[in-house]
C-alpha cells in the first residue's frame, strides 16, 4: 500500500461479493476513524495480561528479533522502495540494531501479547465501528469485518503472535500509518494508542528510542511483500 495525496484520491478497493469484505459505503467516515481504531485494538490487546504463551505466542526478546533481523539479511533481504531504509545497506542496519540493542534491553518494558500483524488490513471489525457512509476516503484500504465464530477477535490473522515488547506492534503499525496516510498521521495514532493503554503514574507509554530500533526490526522481519497482509495465503 502506498499513500495518496488528498484531493483526487481512488476510492477504497472492495469485493462486495466477497463474504466479511466492507464495501467503500461501510468504511468509517474519515482517517482518524482509522487510525483510532487501530491503536484502540493494539492497546486492547497489550493489555491482555497476564500474557499467555500457550495462547498469546512464543516469547520474542530484542536478541530473538535480531536474530531474525540477521536471518532475513543473509537470506537475500533488502529495503523495498519507499522504505524509510532504502537508501541504507542492509549491513547497516543490522550494525545499527547490534549498536543499540544493550540500550534497547535496559529500556524493554514487560512483554505483552503482540499480533505482528499490526496493521489496517487485519483489523477485523465489528458493526459497532461503523459510521456514517463514507463520501471519500484517503487511502486505498481493505478492510474486513469479525467473523460470527470470533466475534471479539479485533485482529483476522494471528499467526504473527508472540509475548514481546509492546513497540514490536507500534513499529509496525506507525510504518502502515505512514504509508497509508502520511507521517502526520503518526501522532494522533500514537496518542489515541496512550490514551488507551493502562499505564503506571508517570510512566511514558510510548518510547521514541525503542519505537526507533523496533521499527528497523519491523523493516526487516515484518516486510511483506508478495503477500497482501491480512489475505490468507
Amino acid at each position: 500500500m502506498s499513500g495518496t495525496p488528498a484531493g483526487d484520491l481512488p476510492a477504497p478497493r472492495a469485493e462486495p461479493d466477497a463474504p466479511g469484505v466492507l464495501t467503500p459505503d461501510d468504511l468509517p467516515p474519515d482517517p482518524g476513524a482509522l487510525v483510532d481504531l487501530l491503536a484502540r485494538a493494539l492497546a486492547r490487546r497489550h493489555d491482555r495480561l497476564p500474557p499467555d504463551p500457550g495462547r498469546d505466542g512464543p516469547e520474542l526478546d530484542p536478541s530473538d528479533a535480531l536474530d531474525r533481523a540477521r536471518h532475513a539479511v543473509a537470506s537475500g533481504w533488502t529495503p523495498h522502495a519507499g522504505s524509510p531504509f532504502e537508501r541504507v545497506e542492509p549491513a547497516r542496519l543490522l550494525d545499527a540494531l547490534d549498536a543499540g540493542i544493550e540500550r534497547v534491553r535496559a529500556r524493554s518494558n514487560p512483554p505483552v501479547p503482540t499480533i505482528g500483524r499490526a496493521r489496517f488490513s487485519n483489523l477485523a471489525l465489528p458493526r459497532s465501528d461503523i459510521a456514517e457512509p463514507l463520501v471519500a476516503t484517503a487511502a486505498n484500504i481493505r478492510l474486513h469485518r469479525r467473523s460470527t465464530d470470533r466475534p471479539s477477535a479485533p485482529f483476522r490473522l494471528e499467526d504473527r503472535a508472540a509475548v514481546a515488547d509492546p513497540h514490536r506492534d507500534l513499529a509496525v503499525a506507525a510504518a502502515d500509518v505512514v504509508s497509508t496516510f502520511g507521517p502526520g498521521a503518526v501522532p494522533a495514532f500514537l496518542d489515541a494508542y496512550s490514551r488507551t493503554r493502562r499505564r503506571d503514574q508517570g510512566v511514558e507509554v510510548v518510547d521514541p528510542i525503542l519505537l526507533d530500533w523496533w521499527s528497523m526490526i519491523a523493516a526487516i522481519v515484518e516486510d511483506d511483500r508478495g503477500h497482501h497482509v491480512g489475505e490468507e495465503a
